[in-house]
């Protein structure tokens, strides 16, 4: 007979509950849920420390498993709730949206395409009104699962290509936190840590991400001996277009007016070696843009969302603004098909929904969605749709009124506020019987 062992009760949870992190899914699907058991472990800092909890792992008798299900669920701070399939964690959902208040939830679930939308249960999901999120691959789960339990900073955020060493991984995740806190100082101390160990002295990814900490200090010549010392460091084609990558990043960060054309010039590098990857065509896109080629902005950013490696889905989700973004302003400059809008006010759908799950600070994703949302409107009033007109330019002020909230200082987004405002009056107006 095997004996391995009696589980531990389930009155002995690991950690206080602020740390706790319940996983909840179909048994079926174990191999994920312990993927997510395994990427919280390694997400864990010096700064938060995050346990899982699986109700399997506790000695629970069959009859009362919902019962000790729920009471584990309450005693957690977090939950994550995986949806491969559906199954019993719909009463544990339930719960947690009544709790939402003392339990953060996620739900994930693999898809098939780049969308915020499971393909089965597609209601039963939505009806739960918790923030959601669907992967591609293990590797873009780890970087929702980071996003999520982190608060991460999507801001100035340079995510690398996928590390496959735990520790080097959450050292590098840890550092770009920091740096996307302004905190340069801790970030600084973090890589000086990592490079100090024998077995990361010569990591090309540390030493990349040096340059970039000694760039935000202001130490030119720092950053060069970085850079330099990275270049020796690089191995193949995609060492070399990993460094060409970090180069642009940090003549970018360099100055307020960076020469756009240097930038451009590090990325078509990177490009050329790397040709599908997303966060090199993301930065490129954003170039052409910047320097007025909206065509091959919109491809780049296109391109974008064919890649299926993308290590952190922030990527994926800032891709999809832009493009959408693009979209629109390519229409009011006159150039672009029609149809267009059609396609940006798809990709911005769920740009509202990612905003809560990743607790953006910048407006700029809820600027988008409500520009585009403005332009249907006016299209609806110019063809005498007028409660279609209504209905979008209802949720174009909505989610303009919130990114204003969270960003005052964005003046795009106040301007396409008023633009939303005048067009409210304009239905106002036409509604009322007058021209």
């Amino acid at each position: 007979m095997f004996n391995f062992g009696r589980k531990p009760s389930p009155e002995n949870l690991p950690g206080a509950k602020d740390s706790r992190v319940f996983i909840g899914g179909q048994y079926d699907f174990m191999p994920t849920l312990r993927a997510i058991e395994r990427f919280v472990k390694e997400i864990s800092t010096p700064e938060k420390t995050f346990h899982p909890v699986i109700p399997l792992d506790y000695q629970i008798e069959v009859e009362e498993t919902m019962d000790r299900d729920l009471e584990i669920l309450g005693r957690c701070k977090y939950a994550i709730f995986d949806l491969s399939d559906l199954g019993a964690q719909l009463v544990e959902m339930q719960e947690a949206r009544q709790k939402q208040n003392a339990i953060r939830s996620l739900l994930v679930y693999p898809v098939r395409e780049r969308r915020n939308e499971p393909e089965r249960g597609r209601r039963t999901v939505l009806s739960f009104g918790l923030p959601h999120f669907g992967y591609f691959t293990l590797e873009e789960l780890k970087g929702i699962v980071w996003r999520f339990l982190m608060d991460a900073p999507t801001e100035k955020d340079y995510p690398p290509r996928n590390i496959h060493d735990p520790v080097l991984d959450r050292e590098i995740r840890r550092c770009r936190a920091f740096l996307g806190d302004g905190d340069i100082r801790r970030a600084g101390k973090v890589i000086e840590s990592l490079l100090g160990q024998s077995k990361y002295r010569d990591s090309l990814e540390a030493q990349l991400l040096l340059a970039l900490v000694e760039c935000r200090k202001g130490d030119k010549k720092a950053t060069q001996s970085a850079l330099k010392r990275a270049e020796q460091l690089c191995g193949g084609n995609d060492d070399l277009s990993e460094l060409h990558y970090y180069k642009s990043i940090i003549i970018r960060l360099e100055s307020e007016k960076p020469d756009w054309s240097e930038v451009k010039q590090e990325l078509l590098k990177a490009e050329q070696l790397r040709p599908n990857d997303g966060r090199i065509l993301h930065l490129l896109g954003y170039v052409y843009w910047a320097t007025g080629d909206l065509a091959t902005a919109i491809e780049k950013a296109g391109k974008v969302l064919d890649d299926r490696e993308i290590p952190d889905p922030v990527v994926a989700i800032q891709a999809a603004n832009n493009l959408a973004y693009y979209l629109c302003q390519q229409r009011e400059e006159g150039g672009g098909r029609e149809e267009n809008l059609d396609k940006a006010l798809s990709l911005s759908q769920y740009l509202p929904a990612y905003q809560k799950v990743f607790r953006r600070r910048s407006g700029s994703w809820l600027d988008t969605r409500g520009w585009i949302l403005t332009l249907h409107a006016q299209r609806f009033v110019n063809i005498g749709k007028k409660e279609d007109a209504r209905q979008a330019i209802k949720e174009a002020l909505d989610v303009l009124v919130e990114g204003e909230k969270l960003d005052r200082s964005n003046e795009a987004l106040k301007r396409h506020l008023e633009e939303a405002r005048a067009v409210e009056s304009r239905i106002k107006a036409l509604g009322n019987g007058t021209k």
